[in-house]
């Protein structure tokens, strides 16, 4: 599991040291203003661990290191050259350099090197270059939801999505052996029938996936993509990581209390706790909510706090 992010003149202004997994607990909550850089540093992390450079190179900084709880590190130093723009005062982004470098902690030799030059690469080639690196974070996988989480790419309500899977997953799974996708099952039961949906019921069925009854004499059938926003996050949170983050994973995720109600938020926590638990899960969580740590500071690391303290 990742332990801890240094990274060094974020946006050129910040420099930050994050205990991310300092005892037992896997889940930290990052905390801070906004523009202080809580999503750009899941930012960071999911573009290196998915081998997208060019996105690692837009974001400013100066050094980065992972370090690992397994004894390896992985170094980023990133070098910006600027040009003087003709007729103005102002100074252009010419080029980035980026040299990653994959070791042992607390050794100055590298097991793998890569160097990469934004002027040389322009064949949108997304790739860490490297097989040793690559196969490292291949078996440290990373899973990311992010903020704009209800509808996917191409437009579609991503609950639409998650009922197909479900109504596919179901179907694989009618032998009722799978005692993994049981649990599974049952926890993101559990944790729909407990937040409450306002006179509305979940049923589950190999049929149709998931979907919902209204509390009415008909018992209308309502469609997922008709639900409330919040009832979609919930669905949508509580599924992927459930049914779609890999097992024993990183799970990224930005601004969850979106769209939650305060009770919902409170309960995040717990639901949470369920969910690495069963899943073998870490989470890093980037939150303005307190009540979405259930008031649990010590889970938290706050990037004002930190930013005062390396002025």
């Amino acid at each position: 599991m990742l332990k801890n992010i240094s990274i060094e003149s974020l946006f050129d202004i910040y420099s930050y040291t994050l205990e991310i997994k300092p005892d037992d607990v896997p889940i930290r909550f990052i905390t801070g203003p906004n523009g202080y850089g809580k999503t750009t540093i899941l930012n960071i992390l999911n573009a290196l661990y998915t081998s997208k450079i060019r996105e690692l190179a837009v974001i400013p900084f100066k050094h980065l290191l992972l370090t690992f709880d397994d004894g390896y590190e992985v170094a980023v130093v990133q070098r910006r050259d600027y040009a003087a723009e003709e007729d103005a005062d102002e100074q252009a982004l010419a080029n980035v350099h980026l040299d990653i470098e994959f070791r042992k902690s607390g050794n100055e030799r590298f097991l793998y090197s890569i160097k990469w030059d934004s002027q040389e690469e322009d064949d949108g080639e997304e790739d860490l270059g490297n097989i040793g690196l690559s196969l490292y974070f291949a078996s440290h996988p990373l899973y990311y939801i992010r903020d704009g989480r209800v509808q996917t790419p191409d437009g579609i309500p991503t609950v639409k999505k998650h009922v197909d899977i479900l109504k596919e997953l179901l179907r694989e799974n009618t032998d009722s052996e799978n005692q993994s996708f049981l649990d599974r099952l049952k926890v993101f039961s559990d944790i729909i029938g407990r937040s409450d949906f306002a006179h509305k019921t979940m049923q589950i069925h190999s049929r149709y996936g998931y979907r919902f009854i209204a509390d009415n004499e008909e018992r209308t059938i309502l469609a997922v993509d008709k639900l409330s926003s919040g009832e979609q996050q919930m669905l949508i949170m509580a599924f992927e990581l459930l049914f779609m983050a890999p097992d024993d994973s990183l799970v990224l995720i930005d601004e969850p209390e979106i769209s939650f109600h305060q009770m919902w938020q409170v309960d995040y926590l717990a639901n949470l706790r369920s969910i690495t638990a069963l899943r073998n899960l870490q989470c890093i969580v980037s939150t303005h909510s307190p009540q979405i740590f259930n008031m649990n500071w010590d889970l938290t690391v706050d990037l004002y706090e930190q930013s005062q303290v390396n002025l």
